[in-house]
């Protein structure tokens, strides 16, 4: 089943879904739709994708928390590097002597930062298909008593409407030989 296709259910046990109802999948993968007569049709994106961008991003985030950056650099799409994204103008205020075209140093810089190292990830939950181009996570991180870890700006900073970001946004571009590569940085790079 592929992205943009559906199945339709038929032999496989489904929860009872109202008809004309969607249902999302536990884990985020698939959108079930139940018709008027109660058949029930799933679309969804190839398990094996997902599955596949998921070990990339496990490998990625394991590498940097042991200090592995030549092994997460291999993990990471270099030719998207757009010094201009906010990422990258975050590096180049607080390292400004740090080359971007040399990917270890930059995640080795990232996680040195005292207000949010690169740590051990605590969920990972699918966030969806980026028109067909990619896959995005949302990456939940474990502080030392196990919590969630949570963005390190204080919400007396930004308006009254703030609550601390618990779950950051990973992504991930699908290259030419079909495999996946990251094109998102450790969560510090988002906080000025």
């Amino acid at each position: 089943m592929g992205c943009g296709t559906h199945q339709k259910i038929a032999d496989v046990h489904a929860p009872a879904i109202s008809p004309r109802t969607l249902v999302m999948s536990p884990d985020g993968t698939q959108i079930a739709y139940a018709d008027p007569g109660g058949t029930v049709y799933v679309w969804g994106l190839a398990d094996d994708q997902v599955t596949m961008a998921k070990q990339v991003l496990l490998t990625f985030l394991d590498d940097l928390n042991q200090g592995k950056y030549d092994d997460a650099a291999g993990l990471y799409y270099s030719d998207r590097i757009d010094p201009n994204s906010p990422d990258f103008q975050f590096l180049i205020k607080s390292h400004p002597q740090l080359d971007l075209n040399n990917i270890p140093a930059v995640l080795k810089a990232t996680c040195e930062d005292k207000r949010f190292p690169c740590a051990k990830f605590r969920d990972i939950v699918f966030q969806g298909d980026m028109s067909g181009i990619g896959l995005s996570f949302y990456v939940e991180f474990a502080a030392p008593d196990g919590s969630a870890l949570v963005s390190p700006i204080p919400c007396s900073q930004v308006p009254s409407t703030c609550e601390p970001t618990r779950a950051f946004l990973f992504s991930l571009m699908k290259i030419d030989a079909g495999e996946y590569k990251l094109v998102s940085l450790p969560p510090a790079a988002e906080f000025p």
